[in-house]
């Protein structure tokens, strides 16, 4: 999605990370779809206090219902750093801006990642459409791929 590119991988120059969850489930069982509603939701501190700051946690305006957003939520882990399995992480697609120098360093630590035995990944590249305005993911073409890519 153009928009959700442009938002959050630093306007096309950063990267998606692909997961598959079923290798992740330590941390990513814990991701829960966002509801898309018009109205705010209530907060009640005395009567029903977790079952409603679940909803105002994953509730967010329908205006933003393309992102198809899920949030990760755990007990007691608010500005922590969250582990993933290195096996659930499958694959990476770099930004249709992404600079070669990005790109070298991803790939540098593909490398130690394969140098620690963990499964190679896929990676991707986001195109421009040359007609249309939409970006085209595409397997990345990789003469010798680095340690840790799978080959293109």
């Amino acid at each position: 999605n153009t928009l959700m590119w442009s938002h959050y991988a630093s306007d096309h120059k950063g990267m998606c990370l692909i997961f598959d969850r079923a290798h992740g489930v330590a941390t990513l069982a814990y991701a829960f779809r966002v509801r898309y509603v018009r109205n705010l939701p209530v907060l009640n501190w005395i009567r029903s206090f977790h079952k409603d700051i679940g909803k105002m946690l994953f509730a967010k305006h329908p205006a933003w219902r393309y992102e198809q957003e899920s949030r990760i939520m755990i007990n007691f882990q608010a500005g922590r750093y969250l582990p993933f399995a290195p096996q659930a992480l499958r694959g990476l697609i770099f930004g249709c801006r992404a600079e070669p120098q990005f790109i070298n360093a991803v790939e540098g630590i593909l490398s130690g990642r394969a140098a620690a035995g963990h499964p190679p990944l896929r990676v991707y590249s986001a195109q421009t459409h040359p007609t249309k305005y939409q970006l085209v993911v595409k397997r990345k073409a990789l003469g010798a791929a680095p340690a840790g890519v799978e080959p293109g």
